[in-house]
């Protein structure tokens, strides 16, 4: 998978640092295991928090600009439809589609985490952030109404839910563009991200919002 190599380099660093500690190894193990256990989503397998601040400043360091993409799931509406079975289902469903869209159509260095529950973040090169961002929100509208007509049937002919097109689940996408040496962290991509949504006109269905240059 393409985080290994990154997860790897960072584990020799960690475990290097501890070492100097005077740490014994079994100790040093331990707590790289409990690194590694906090920082990957147990229902995606992804990595987290952790390791994207260690990707953004070394996209900062390299003085190369790129772009991120904040991507979230309208988590209320389609936990109250589907459930928490069926939102889990959701979630796992665009973590997989994000990844192999990043593995078919992006590079070595594209880099994606998952943040929190319905919430995902990708470090994509520049050039390539716009066909990440379209393939997206083509194949996710196309593939989510399937994924839908499952749950219906795994949960039965439920008078309760509604099944109707208008209710199926979206994506929202939002592109920040950080120029060479940008300072960027999780902080300061929330609260743009938190703008974009104020500023941008409500929309139905999946969308993609980039912030405007100055």
């Amino acid at each position: 998978m393409i985080f290994s190599c990154r997860k790897a380099v960072g584990l020799v660093r960690l475990l290097i640092g501890l070492l100097h500690k005077n740490q014994t190894f079994p100790d040093t193990i331990n707590k790289i295991r409990l690194e590694l256990a906090a920082d990957t989503n147990p229902l995606t397998g992804l990595p987290g928090k952790v390791f994207l601040e260690r990707e953004l400043l070394k996209r900062i360091a390299e003085r190369l600009p790129f772009s991120i993409v904040y991507i979230s799931l309208p988590q209320k509406e389609y936990k109250e439809k589907y459930g928490l079975s069926g939102g889990n289902h959701i979630v796992l469903f665009t973590s997989k589609l994000l990844a192999n869209i990043i593995k078919k159509y992006g590079e070595e260095k594209d880099f994606l985490a998952h943040i929190k529950g319905d919430n995902f973040i990708a470090v994509i090169e520049k050039e390539r952030v716009d066909a990440f961002c379209e393939h997206t929100v083509k194949y996710f509208d196309n593939l989510i109404m399937s994924l839908v007509e499952q749950e219906k049937q795994n949960k039965g002919k439920s008078k309760s839910l509604v099944y109707s097109q208008e209710y199926f689940p979206f994506i929202s996408m939002f592109i920040i563009d950080c120029g060479i040496g940008e300072k960027t962290n999780l902080k300061i991509i929330s609260k743009k991200v938190e703008q974009l949504k104020y500023r941008s006109k409500p929309v139905h269905g999946s969308v993609c919002v980039r912030e405007q240059s100055e």
